[in-house]
Formats: structure tokens, sequence, C-alpha cells
């Protein structure tokens, strides 16, 4: 199972704000009732958004 991915969006101090409220959670918590594997795209998809510069995101994101 997996988490929706980190969306491109960020406040005024360029810090990525979350969009998907209680998802990614909801995801893991299902994933941990039904016992199968559970991957955090969105942590991942975070770090991958955090080590790219603001103005590069747009093609990480097919974003033209």
């Amino acid at each position: 199972m997996f988490s929706s991915i980190a969306r491109r969006n960020f406040n005024e101090n360029r810090v990525l704000v979350g969009t998907h409220g209680d998802y990614p959670l909801e995801t893991r918590l299902v994933a941990q009732e039904y016992k199968v594997p559970f991957v955090d795209l969105e942590y991942y998809s975070e770090l991958l958004e955090a080590s790219y510069i603001p103005e590069k995101l747009k093609g990480l994101h097919l974003h033209f």
C-alpha cells in the first residue's frame, strides 16, 4: 500500500505544505490493520522536493 505523493505547494517561506489532510495517516493505519507492506511516498517525495530548487520543481511535476 502507498501513501499519496507530496504536491508542489509551498508557503511564503518556501516550506512544503501538506495538502492531503488525514489521508496519509489513514493509509498507514489500514496497512497496519491488514498487515500489508506500506510505502510512505509522501515522505519520500517530500525529501525529493526539498532537494530541488523551486524553479526546477516544475519540471519534476511536468508543469510547464
